[in-house]
C-alpha cells in the first residue's frame, strides 16, 4: 500500500492486516482524510528506495550495485569496515553475509 509517503508492506497477511488497522485508527484519531485518488492499494510491482517490490519480495536493481562492484577493495582495517558497511542494506541477498562478516 502507498498512502503519500506511507508505505506499508507485510508477507504475512495477519500482520499486514494489524498494522494497516493500527494505521488507519491514528488517522481516525487525529480526524485525517485520505483522497482516494492518492491511494494505491495494491501494487504488482514499484521501484521504492532503490529496490523492486512485489508480492514475493525484495529485488535490488541492478545500477546500484554497480557501484559497489567498481570499488577498489580497501588496504585499511578502517576502509575495509566501512566497505562492509556499505553492504549492510544488501546484506540479505548474499548468502551467508552473517557468517562471513562474523570472520572480519
Amino acid at each position: 500500500i502507498y498512502i503519500d509517503n506511507i508505505i506499508i508492506f507485510f508477507n504475512i497477511l495477519k500482520d499486514y492486516l494489524q498494522y494497516f488497522d493500527k494505521i488507519f485508527g491514528l488517522f481516525a484519531f487525529y480526524n485525517l482524510t485520505l483522497l482516494l485518488k492518492k491511494n494505491y492499494i495494491i501494487y504488482l510491482n514499484v521501484k521504492l528506495l532503490g529496490f523492486y517490490v512485489n508480492i514475493l519480495k525484495l529485488f535490488i536493481i541492478e545500477e546500484k550495485l554497480e557501484a559497489f562492484w567498481n570499488l577498489i577493495f580497501p588496504k585499511t582495517l578502517k576502509s575495509l569496515e566501512i566497505y562492509i558497511g556499505g553492504f549492510k542494506f544488501i546484506y540479505y541477498l548474499i548468502l551467508y553475509y552473517g557468517k562471513i562478516s562474523e570472520l572480519l
